[in-house]
């Protein structure tokens, strides 16, 4: 048998088992599932021990035992049994680091909110209408009428009774039997106010008809139609004087406001800024070209037939236009087909809201929030990797959106099958419409978004050759291209003029240095292992079955482009083989290029070109 002593707010103990807790789950399941939702108290119990009096025979007494327990209130059932399936034993551990001893922890459901009561007997007769005026207007005649008959209570042997009388009729007589039978036959929604009044007012006088007196004076409410409210005048001063006290006091609230008002405005500028910048990204204004070609067509035929090729999964790496194409879309959408509600997001903020929902017990109207609308536009898919509980939403609300016929647009740095931690339910789903690669932006394209850019930013323009030379130095990353024109808008005021090609070397050559990544043959080999499905020592294995020795070759061939190394030194590297082997492999490739031959094998199988394409673009992302 045990009873509660209650709860000790003992802060210093919960916070060191907090620090415990968050050791052994980690930051991030610390913050997902037990900072917001999650209450912790040290409460005593108090428990019957058996203790033995006498000799070994001796009958047990009952004695009484204070025991401590962790108290954990979880906000939400579905949280709570989270935490009792998974997490059980870190609590269990942390409380012993904390306490240094063996602590039971108790996992409690939260006590749910307690609604509030209006305050019905606190009402005054200024808030009622006109025709609730006129019924307290009869209610208190009658009062008036029967405190002249004695009806109401009397104060004999107090003098004054014209006082008594007053405050006889500021309260409101009991109801009698046939008025309370006119008020149970008459429907509940015909009630008026006045009377809701009068019957709070008569249960408080019945109640506090055996007060004393002066308790009954102190707490009595005052009538606001017999007090006279006078208004405080302002001292005789001099006009100079007030106009000055005004002004002053004027001047300070507008002081005020203009602090509030400069905080609005900073943060309704930096919003509109944000908006113009995604309102300029328009199909208008995309740099088209033969590296996004494929993409851009699949994202014009969206635009006009929203069902068609849904989902539409774009990828490639950084820089090359994905989130412009889907600001692209999502304006299209919005303005032309009348959407209303274009869910256009981050798989980052899809993470956060639903962490955020499920710790606070709040998951349907996630769920209504993301499922009910138009159009789904996420980005950076490759966020959800290896997220289960994310990855398992994602899929129920791709299938839910996808059963309605809704338009959805994914964008990510991999196609769906080569995203590390995908589930392959999922990876099916985003490949089931159309799949479009944007490869790395070339020479042409890069040049027409340079000038598209120098137009836009600079005050003095470019040389010709100053332009075609920038192009072809800078790597194909259109955020890199837009902040090196900020770089030379910022040299030409400085110097009032186009800076030199030396000037541009001084402050700019790193940018124009950092162009090709340094591509050495261990990184060729994670390359080419992570595009064909290999392990990572597959390539340097004596083993000559067709899915490793082909991959092996286009490594040799890649190895002998793309770095200093020599045909020995290759063959060397890739499983001790001899220069001639790596020779053969370079001529074979190259007859590979030439035909249009597939590499690999099963779903790995690729044709030389698109093999080659896929490893150079995994090592300009690194």
């Amino acid at each position: 048998m045990s009873a509660s002593h209650g709860c000790n707010d003992d802060k210093a103990v919960i916070e060191l088992f907090k620090e415990a807790l968050k050791q052994r789950v980690g930051q991030e399941v610390y913050q997902a599932w037990f900072a917001d939702g999650v209450f912790f108290e040290l409460c005593e119990n108090t428990v019957d021990a058996p203790k033995v009096i006498g000799g070994p025979n001796a009958e047990a007494a009952p004695t009484r035992v204070t025991q401590s327990a962790i108290v954990a209130k979880v906000r939400g059932q579905f949280a709570l049994d989270r935490l009792s399936r998974n997490y059980t034993r870190e609590l269990r551990g942390a409380a012993m680091q904390a306490f240094g001893r063996a602590m039971e922890v108790q996992l409690r459901l939260a006590d749910p909110p307690q609604q509030v009561q209006l305050p019905i007997d606190d009402l005054s007769t200024e808030a009622l209408p006109d025709n609730a005026e006129s019924e307290t207007g009869r209610i208190t005649s009658r009062q008036n009428h029967s405190a002249s008959d004695g009806d109401g209570p009397a104060d004999a042997g107090q003098p004054g009774g014209h006082a008594t009388n007053i405050s006889n009729q500021r309260r409101t007589r009991a109801a009698t039997p046939s008025e309370t039978r006119r008020r149970k036959s008459s429907p509940r929604g015909g009630e008026s106010i006045a009377s809701l009044v009068q019957q709070s007012q008569s249960q408080n006088y019945q109640s506090g008809k055996a007060k004393n007196k002066s308790t009954r004076s102190r707490r009595r409410k005052p009538n606001l139609n017999a007090v006279s409210l006078t208004q405080p005048t302002l001292p005789n001063l001099p006009a100079n004087e007030l106009k000055q006290s005004a002004a002053t006091a004027n001047a300070k609230t507008d002081a005020s406001h203009s602090k509030v008002s400069g905080k609005d405005e900073g943060n309704a500028e930096k919003q509109s800024a944000a908006n113009s910048a995604q309102q300029r990204m328009t199909l208008e204004t995309f740099v088209g070209g033969k590296c996004n070609q494929l993409a851009r067509t699949a994202a014009q035929l969206v635009c006009e037939n929203p069902q068609a090729g849904s989902p539409l999964f774009v990828s490639g790496p950084p820089g090359v236009g994905k989130t412009h194409l889907m600001f692209a879309i999502s304006h299209f959408l919005r303005r032309h087909h009348r959407m209303r509600r274009v869910m256009h997001l981050s798989a980052e903020k899809f993470t956060n809201d639903f962490i955020r929902c499920v710790s606070s017990g709040t998951l349907t109207s996630f769920r209504s929030l993301y499922r009910d609308i138009d159009a789904f536009i996420l980005d950076d898919v490759q966020f959800l990797g290896a997220k289960k509980a994310t990855l398992r939403e994602m899929l129920y609300t791709v299938e839910s959106l996808m059963d309605r016929g809704k338009t959805l647009i994914f964008a990510a740095t991999h196609s769906p099958n080569e995203i590390s931690g995908l589930t392959q339910e999922l990876s099916g789903r985003l490949s089931s419409g159309l799949v479009c690669t944007m490869q790395t932006l070339d020479t042409a394209t890069r040049e027409t978004l340079l000038r598209q850019s120098i137009d836009e930013k600079c005050l003095f323009p470019w040389p010709e050759e100053t332009i075609r030379e920038i192009s072809q130095t800078l790597p194909g990353d259109g955020r890199r291209i837009g902040g090196f024109v900020n770089l030379i808008s910022v040299l030409q005021r400085m110097y009032d003029r186009m800076p030199t090609t030396a000037e541009i070397q001084e402050f700019g050559g790193d940018q124009l240095r950092s162009d090709k990544p340094f591509v050495t043959m261990a990184k060729i080999e994670r390359a080419v292992a992570q595009t064909f499905q290999l392990d990572n020592d597959a390539l340097k294995s004596k083993s000559q079955a067709r899915t490793t020795t082909e991959p092996r070759m286009l490594a040799m061939y890649l190895s002998r482009e793309l770095t200093p190394a020599a045909f020995a030194e290759i063959g060397r590297y890739y499983g001790g083989r001899s220069h001639s082997a790596a020779i053969l492999a370079r001529r074979r490739v190259e007859t590979w290029l030439a035909s249009g031959k597939s590499v690999g094998r099963g779903s790995a199988s690729l044709t030389a070109r698109d093999a080659l394409d896929r490893i150079e673009s995994l090592l300009r992302s690194g």
